[in-house]
């Protein structure tokens, strides 16, 4: 059975490109996992030739907009059976989700280097 990691990475397109190179390396160099992704539906392109890459469309400004639409993503894939949660965007957003997600997931955060 595969490990299944939980990362997001909403916006910025460079950024996005970036968590790209390193989402394609993680999977090349892991058969063991798979990977589903929170981003913006317009980076879904960016993804789909990529085994094991799955993408979770968030629409911040309809479906999961505000502190309610982040309950709402916590709560669909708290079903879910992942063994981590990677924040690559650490924003205000996903520190929410982290905090929804409480206990049930083991969360890595990426460091920017801002104080």
């Amino acid at each position: 059975m595969r490990k299944r990691i939980l990362i997001a990475r909403f916006s910025a397109l460079g950024d996005v490109v970036i968590a790209l190179h390193v989402i394609k390396a993680a999977i090349e160099q892991n058969q063991d996992i798979e990977i589903v992704l929170l981003t913006k539906p317009f980076y879904r392109q960016l993804f789909e030739n990529i085994d094991r890459v799955f993408c979770y469309d968030v629409d911040l400004k309809n479906d999961h907009k505000g502190f309610a639409g982040l309950k709402k993503i916590a709560k669909e894939l708290s079903e879910k059976d992942f063994c981590c949660f990677l924040d690559l965007h650490n924003v205000l957003r996903t520190k929410l989700l982290r905090f929804f997600f409480g206990g049930k997931l083991r969360k890595f955060i990426i460091d920017k280097g801002r104080k």
